[in-house]
């Protein structure tokens, strides 16, 4: 019988989605413009609120281990969900009080890979520049995608 090889361990689809999801983790963060300009408006919220999954669930498990609470973890677990959404209500409201045309949908796709950040953002410091380039990044794209008709 033949030994099994170390990557027949992982399951299928993981190597795949693992690199697919970090080629888009460097696209936002090395090209955003290029990555937001090329970023559909529409066709579903499963992939940039999978996107955003993954993300955070990344700086939660780091947040935890690097500051030893479970009490962060879980807070960060309830609040970074919760304030995508907010954020993105917020956005978009504002958007639409002074004239904007871009939907719910759009808006919160850029927010969600905008969420590429949070990768980086368990480490002290670093997460301060990342809350600061994340915003910036998408700022223009935002407002492109809000905006549009």
């Amino acid at each position: 019988m033949q030994e099994p090889t170390p990557t027949s361990k992982v399951p299928p689809g993981v190597t795949e989605f693992a690199t697919g999801y970090f080629s888009q983790v460097k696209s936002v963060i090395l090209n955003p413009r290029e990555f937001f300009d090329s970023m559909p408006t529409t066709g579903g919220l499963y992939e940039p609120l999978k996107f955003f999954a993954v993300a955070m669930s990344i700086d939660v498990v780091m947040s935890s281990i690097t500051s030893m609470s479970l009490w962060v973890a879980l807070t960060k677990l309830i609040l970074l969900p919760i304030g995508l959404i907010l954020i993105v209500l917020l956005a978009n409201f504002l958007a639409q009080m002074m004239g904007g045309k871009g939907q719910f949908e759009a808006t919160m796709r850029v927010y969600a890979y905008s969420s590429a950040t949070l990768l980086v953002g368990w480490i002290p410091i670093i997460n301060f520049l990342a809350a600061l380039y994340g915003s910036d990044s998408a700022s223009p794209q935002l407002t492109t995608k809000l905006c549009s008709d």
